[in-house]
């Protein structure tokens, strides 16, 4: 059976390797590598990684389907479950994890060898996974909960199914793949990978300072912050969804609640809600304005952290910054204003006691526009006519 697919990629991480001796004679090897700055050891039996690999892509997978099958695996698969529970991990977290695993412990292996340990521990783990390859390469899918954007996927049975490497590319190329019919069927449910769509895994072993400085009714406001950076450097890992309440409701991390977000409270608490939230939009207006295809060559959505730390963003994410703020500080829920042919993204806010000053309604509520992208834009005013909006994304 042939599917259209999209180009694939991997994550590399590195750290040292520790061996040691099992009951009954079984050699296994504990390895240590670095998780978004968390020493992470797991160990395996050691004939997971004897397995004779060749070039010609079908039959490797046969001979190795055919070899893995060993009861003394299953340590392997219940401790990259623990380890994922320890971190708060879902499964497209636990993912990361196992590539990171796959990375360092088999490095001297080709991708494909890799690939294929990926697979057999997810496999086994009862998550609803395709193993697919063509005449060179192997690349692994999953069913998500989440719809995929800018990362390859195939359509089976109704379902979306994820390249796990989340490559991204800009320009997507189709091609042919086949699916590979493991030997032995399993006989539990399968489970869609699902994304922890209101909640951060528990990394932070490494913080990011940085400051803020911006001028709003003729007064100069200054912040330094700490920002979590292993949560950082785990989202630009994550695969990118469509925008949509995750990239809000994720919210901040607490090393960035107990600085920024308590000091802008505190200034913001003797303002008046719309004074506020027009003090909030100007901070967010400051930061620099740069296109992910400058930043990134593709184009992609940030977590409200990441656009602290990247110190740029683009229009959809200073309206993710925007929205989480206002949600975090205020209670206020809001909306993405779509407009496709002009490639830009505004923002409305859900203000019921707005009985005069408002932009428009929205499922029997009143709301007001924002501008965040662009300078001197104050709370009402939108560069562009809302009535030409094409599509309102719910941000709560």
């Amino acid at each position: 059976m042939a599917f259209t697919i999209i180009q694939r990629g991997s994550l590399a991480l590195v750290l040292a390797i520790i061996y040691q001796t099992g009951a009954k004679g079984i050699e296994n090897k504990t390895v240590t590598f670095d998780f978004y700055g968390h020493p992470v050891s797991i160990s395996y039996d050691t004939t997971l990684n004897t397995i004779r690999y060749e070039s010609a892509v079908e039959q490797f997978i046969k001979r190795f389907d055919e070899e893995v099958i060993n009861p003394h695996h299953v340590p392997l698969i219940k401790e990259v479950q623990k380890t994922a529970t320890y971190f708060g991990l879902d499964d497209v977290g636990k993912t990361l994890l196992i590539t990171a695993f796959t990375e360092k412990a088999f490095a001297h292996r080709p991708q494909n060898y890799r690939t294929l340990v990926k697979w057999y521990i997810l496999y086994h783990d009862s998550m609803d996974v395709m193993l697919c390859y063509d005449a060179k390469n192997i690349t692994l899918y999953g069913s998500m909960d989440a719809k995929p954007y800018g990362t390859g996927y195939i359509m089976k049975g109704g379902k979306i199914y994820t390249d796990l490497s989340f490559a991204r590319t800009p320009y997507p190329t189709a091609g042919k793949v086949f699916e590979y019919k493991p030997k032995t069927p399993r006989n539990f449910t399968l489970q869609d990978f699902k994304l922890n769509k209101h909640a951060y895994p528990k990394l932070n072993a490494l913080t990011q300072k940085k400051a803020h400085a911006f001028e709003f009714a003729g007064k100069k406001f200054s912040y330094t912050y700490t920002l979590n950076k292993s949560l950082i450097l785990y989202l630009k890992d994550l695969p990118i969804v469509e925008l949509g309440s995750i990239y809000v409701n994720y919210g901040f991390s607490e090393a960035l609640k107990n600085t920024l977000i308590k000091e802008l409270r505190s200034t913001i608490d003797s303002m008046g809600k719309r004074e506020a939230l027009g003090f909030l939009l100007k901070f967010v207006q400051e930061i620099p304005y740069k296109t992910d295809e400058e930043a990134w060559g593709y184009e992609r959505y940030a977590y409200s952290e990441e656009v602290l730390y990247n110190d740029f963003a683009d229009c959809e994410d200073k309206v993710v910054l925007y929205a989480a703020l206002v949600k975090e500080m205020l209670g206020v829920q809001s909306v993405a204003l779509v407009y496709e042919n002009d490639e830009h993204v505004a923002i409305a806010l859900k203000l019921p006691e707005e009985t005069a000053n408002y932009s428009f309604m929205y499922k029997n509520n009143r709301y007001v526009t924002a501008e965040p992208s662009g300078e001197g834009f104050e709370l009402g005013k939108l560069g562009m006519d809302v009535k030409t909006v094409s599509l309102v994304v719910e941000l709560y």
